[in-house]
């Protein structure tokens, strides 16, 4: 599934991507296209707004492209920096110089937060089925045993 957010681009993505694509969904303007992709794979492209359900949907594709590209300590650190900056927000902190100070490290940890997130949405859950990025801190190569029978290479 993409999301690509503006109906324009949803439907010129519909027209690159899908062989016959297949509008789905023209309510209020978030239209929707379904189709085979070029491959034979089954696709969907939505565009998304930012309503309740199209933003828990871009919060896991991104929170997900965050695992992939970040260290296990930045990955570790980061819930309870969310916390955080949301009890800052909501306590009506906004001009509190922390509140500043987090935006600045989640700026500085999202330069790095791009790739490709693929998703299965169904009845109401979302769940992740692919994910890659050219940023990506795991190297498949180098935690696969497969190649060297299971001896552990000290020089990785």
């Amino acid at each position: 599934m993409l999301l690509p957010g503006d109906p324009g681009r949803a439907l010129a993505l519909a027209q690159e991507l899908l062989a016959e694509p297949r509008m789905f969904n023209h309510n209020r303007g978030l239209w929707g296209y379904t189709g085979l992709a070029r491959d034979g794979e089954p696709l969907t492209i939505q565009a998304t707004g930012m309503g309740g359900p199209s933003a828990a949907i871009v919060l896991t594709a991104h929170q997900e492209l965050e695992r992939l590209v970040c260290t296990i300590h930045q990955n570790q650190f980061k819930p309870g920096l969310d916390r955080h900056w949301a009890y800052l927000v909501y306590a009506g902190l906004w001009w509190e110089p922390l509140r500043e100070d987090l935006d600045a490290y989640m700026d500085h940890v999202n330069e790095h937060v791009s790739g490709t997130i693929g998703m299965k949405l169904y009845k109401g859950h979302v769940r992740v089925v692919t994910r890659s990025s050219p940023n990506a801190v795991y190297d498949a190569s180098l935690a696969s045993f497969s190649e060297s029978g299971g001896l552990f290479s000290q020089a990785a």
